[in-house]
């Protein structure tokens, strides 16, 4: 059913290009391997793309309220992430992840979280790129 579209080194080299823009050093790196390799696979298969300004898309397996695509800012203001995290009733890693998915992409909480599980999984995995 899948297709590869993009060689795994390939997907490989964008990643750790984007984790060297975003200054991610090593140790952060091993804790993110599984994360990272998620995030190679779903470039691998097309899902995910990456520009050479290090802005994110993320295609969509299963469109949902007429979004077929996820588009990450390259960055967002740190004080505004601090304001959204602190007002984040739980301590769910979870709730966290969709907040900074919410914050990069524009999209609502409420569209995120009807998001099928595959690509939710891949969204999370974005999410941890920028916490």
């Amino acid at each position: 059913m899948f297709v590869i579209k993009v060689y795994a080194e390939a997907a490989e080299k964008e990643v750790s290009a984007l984790l060297d823009k975003k200054n991610i050093f090593p140790k952060r790196r091993e804790q993110l391997q599984p994360v990272i390799e998620a995030v190679i696979e779903a470039i691998t298969y097309g899902f995910v793309a990456i520009a050479e300004d290090g802005s994110i898309v993320q295609t969509l397996v299963t469109p949902v309220g007429g979004i077929t695509e996820l588009k990450y800012a390259d960055r967002v203001a740190p004080a505004i992430m601090s304001k959204v995290i602190g007002a984040l009733k739980v301590d769910n890693q979870s709730a966290r992840n969709i907040a900074y998915v919410n914050q990069y992409t524009g999209i609502l909480t409420a569209t995120l979280e009807k998001l099928e599980p595959a690509d939710r999984n891949i969204a999370e995995s974005i999410s941890l790129f920028f916490q």
